[in-house]
C-alpha cells in the first residue's frame, strides 16, 4: 500500500507528496502511519531515504523469478517435469513461510527472492504440462485458461488485502496455508509421457497405462508404442542456438523485448496505483474487473483474429493512453481524500490500459509458442520469460524515478508501449500456419545431406553398371 501524508495546511494539498515531506528534516510529523503496513514494520521505516529499500523488496520476487525461470528450465528438461514441480513449488512454499516468520528485513527479503524462485516457474511448467498433453484449440484454450484463473487470483487478493489488512497474517494465512496444501497436488500430477517416450519409453508405457486406467480405457503394451513416431536423433539445443541461427536471432531479440514491455506496463499499473484514481483498494477492483474481463474475452481473440495485428492495436491503445496522464492531472481542491471526475477518468484508464495489456499478453503466450521450431520451443519461452521478468523487476524503479521528477508513473509504460509496438511490426504472422519442427538451417543442411547421399548412390550405381 502507498504511503499517506499529510501536510498539515502548510502547502497546498495537490503538493502533499513524497518529494515535498521527503525535504523536510521532520518528515515523519508529516506521514500517516499505518501500523499494519509492511512499509512502517522495519525501523526506520521504508520512506524517503530509506524508500530504496522498499524499491528492492518489490524486485527481489522478480529477480528470483528471473533465476528460477533459468535453473528450472534446465531442470525440468534433464530431470523430469514432475520433479521440477515438486522442488518448485516446494522452495516456494518455504520462502512464503520464511517472510511470515521474519523479524527483520534480511531473512524477509531472502523468503521474498525464494518465492519468486520457487512459485513463479511453476506457471512455466504447468504450461509445459499443457503443451505435451494437449492439441489444438484446447491446448490453446487451455493456456488461456491459467491466466484467468490468475486474474481471479489476483480479484480474490485485492479483497484478501481489504479483509486481512496486517502484512504478516495475509502473507501466513492467504497465502501460506494454501501454498502448503498445494504441494499435495504433486500426488496427483502425472509426469509428461512425450518427455519420458524420448528418455525411456518403458517409463512412458507405465504413466500411459496408469492415464488410461483414470480414463476408463485400454492400455497399452510395448507393441503399441513401437509404432509411434521416434526422434532417434541425439541432438543437444541450448539457449545459444536461439542467437546462432539467423532465422532465429531478430524473432528472440523482437520477442524479448516485447515481452519486457509487456511486463513493465502490466507491472508498472499495478505499482502505480496508489498515486493515480481513488484509494488503492478501489483502485485495485476496478483493475481487477478490467484484467478478468480482458482475460476472458482473450478466448475469443486468439480464436478469431491474427496475433500481431492483435499485439500492434493493443500496444498503441496503451501507448496512446498512457501519454494522456502528462494533461491529466488531479486538481488542487480534489487532492487526497477529495472527489473529482478526474480520479475517475485516471482509473478508467488505467483498467483501460490494463484490458488491453491483457489481451496483449494472452496473445504473445500463443503467438511466441508459434514462432519457434519444437525443438527449441521451450528454451525460448524459458529465455523470453527471463526478459520479462526484467520488465516486472525494473517496475517499481521506473515508477519511484519518474514520481521524484514530478511526473506521473504512468507515462513511462506509453513510452514502453511504443517500444513494443515496434518489435511486433519485425515479427511473422502465425495464424493458420503450420507450426515447424526443426530450426530452418538445420533442416536445410539436412536436405543437402540427404540430397548429396542420393547423388552419390546414383553414381555409383551409374558406375556399377
Amino acid at each position: 500500500m502507498g504511503v499517506e501524508y499529510d501536510c498539515k495546511s502548510q502547502i497546498p494539498a495537490n503538493e502533499c507528496d513524497q518529494n515535498w515531506v521527503c525535504k523536510q528534516d521532520n518528515f515523519m510529523d508529516y506521514v500517516i502511519v499505518n501500523k499494519n503496513s509492511l512499509v512502517f514494520y522495519f525501523d526506520p521505516p521504508l520512506i524517503c531515504n530509506q524508500s530504496y529499500l522498499y524499491d528492492i523488496l518489490c524486485s527481489l520476487s522478480q529477480i528470483g523469478c528471473l533465476v528460477g525461470f533459468l535453473v528450472f528450465s534446465w531442470f525440468a528438461d534433464n530431470k523430469g517435469r514432475k520433479i521440477a514441480l515438486f522442488w518448485s513449488w516446494m522452495i516456494g512454499t518455504v520462502g512464503v513461510f520464511l517472510s511470515g516468520f521474519s523479524y527483520n528485513i534480511i531473512p524477509f527479503a531472502i523468503g521474498l527472492f525464494l518465492q519468486g524462485f520457487g512459485s513463479n516457474p511453476v506457471l512455466m511448467i504447468h504450461f509445459c504440462f499443457l503443451n505435451e498433453h494437449s492439441l489444438g484449440k484446447f491446448r490453446e484454450l487451455s493456456s488461456i485458461g491459467v491466466q484467468i484463473f490468475w486474474g481471479i487470483g489476483e480479484s480474490f487478493l485485492v479483497l484478501a488485502a481489504y479483509l486481512v489488512p496486517y502484512w504478516r497474517n495475509l502473507i501466513l494465512f492467504v497465502f501460506g496455508i494454501p501454498v502448503a496444501l498445494l504441494n499435495f497436488g504433486i500426488f496427483l500430477v502425472q509426469e509428461s509421457p512425450k518427455y519420458l517416450y524420448e528418455k525411456n519409453p518403458q517409463d512412458a508405457i507405465v504413466v500411459l497405462n496408469k492415464i488410461a486406467r483414470i480414463n476408463k480405457k485400454e492400455e497399452i503394451n510395448q507393441q503399441c508404442l513401437e509404432f509411434l513416431p521416434y526422434n532417434n536423433e541425439n541432438n543437444q539445443y541450448s539457449i545459444i542456438d536461439l542467437i546462432r541461427y539467423k532465422s532465429q536471432r531478430w524473432q528472440t531479440i523482437f520477442a524479448s523485448i516485447e515481452f519486457f514491455v509487456i511486463q513493465v506496463v502490466y507491472y508498472g499499473i499495478t505499482f502505480a496505483m496508489s498515486e493515480i484514481g481513488l484509494n488503492i483498494y478501489l483502485n485495485s477492483i476496478i483493475i481487477a474487473v478490467f484484467e478478468l474481463v480482458g482475460f476472458f474475452l482473450s478466448n475469443y481473440i486468439i480464436l478469431k483474429f491474427q496475433r500481431k495485428k492483435v499485439t500492434i492495436i493493443g500496444l498503441m491503445v496503451v501507448t496512446i493512453i498512457s501519454f494522456c496522464y502528462i494533461f491529466l492531472k488531479i486538481p488542487e481542491e480534489c487532492a487526497g481524500q477529495g472527489f473529482c471526475y478526474q480520479k475517475i477518468l485516471q482509473i478508467i484508464f488505467a483498467g483501460t490500459m490494463r484490458f488491453f495489456i491483457c489481451i496483449v499478453q494472452c496473445t504473445n503466450f500463443v503467438w511466441f509458442s508459434e514462432l519457434y521450431p519444437t525443438t527449441i520451443r521451450s528454451l525460448a519461452l524459458g529465455f523470453i520469460s527471463v526478459a520479462g521478468t526484467f520488465g516486472s523487476s525494473s517496475a517499481p524503479f521506473v515508477k519511484s524515478a519518474f514520481s521524484q521528477l514530478g511526473l506521473s508513473p504512468m507515462i513511462p509504460l506509453g513510452i514502453s508501449g511504443f517500444m513494443g509496438t515496434l518489435c511486433s511490426l519485425q515479427l511473422s504472422e502465425t495464424k493458420g500456419k503450420q507450426l515447424i519442427d526443426q530450426i530452418p538451417e538445420i533442416e536445410q543442411q539436412k536436405s543437402q545431406s540427404i540430397q548429396f547421399n542420393e547423388s552419390t548412390d546414383l553414381q555409383k550405381n551409374i558406375l556399377s553398371e
